[in-house]
């Protein structure tokens, strides 16, 4: 099935341009199933940040999904969909497992007690919690997130931040 490219998304197609829009090009069909996973999976930690209230409380600037807007105020959270792999088992391409990995990225302004203090409670909601996934959308129906990396990435611009990685467990 061929789909046609939205103009938005593809750089400087003026009239001008060497490119005329729109053009059609097949795509593989993964990718409405993979869109419509990330976003049953970015809307169940959504409902889960939004659920908690210490979590919430402690990045009172939001945890937003591949970027915060410009006038966030800290401390806040961004997430994004950092990797992805499948992995096969008994020989069999129908024994396949997508495992995708999050990177949370945490920044306050507020001193490296405040940041490790909201690392802890990102890690309290997450480490090894299974979320439930919307499966109108997608085949699966929750997500367990193990917890492959923490670091505090330091003190830049007078913002600390630290990093979490999450490997996600589809079933």
């Amino acid at each position: 099935m061929a789909r046609t490219i939205r103009q938005s998304i593809i750089p400087d197609l003026s009239p001008n341009s060497i490119i005329a829009p729109p053009f059609t090009f097949p795509l593989p069909e993964v990718i409405p199933y993979w869109l419509d996973l990330v976003e049953a999976v970015t809307s169940a930690i959504q409902t889960d940040f939004e659920g908690d209230a210490d979590l919430s409380a402690a990045l009172s600037g939001g945890l937003w999904f591949t970027e915060a807007p410009q006038d966030v105020e800290l401390p806040y959270g961004v997430y994004y969909w950092f990797d992805s792999f499948v992995r096969e088992f008994l020989g069999n391409e129908n024994n396949r497992m997508e495992i995708p990995q999050l990177q949370f990225n945490l920044f306050s302004d507020n001193g490296s007690l405040d940041i490790a203090d909201i690392a802890s409670k990102t890690m309290a909601l997450y480490d090894w919690n299974t979320i439930t996934l919307d499966t109108d959308s997608t085949q699966y129906s929750t997500a367990l997130f193990e917890r492959l990396s923490a670091l505090n990435v330091g003190f830049v611009d007078d913002v600390w931040q630290y990093t979490i990685i999450y490997e996600l467990f589809l079933s």
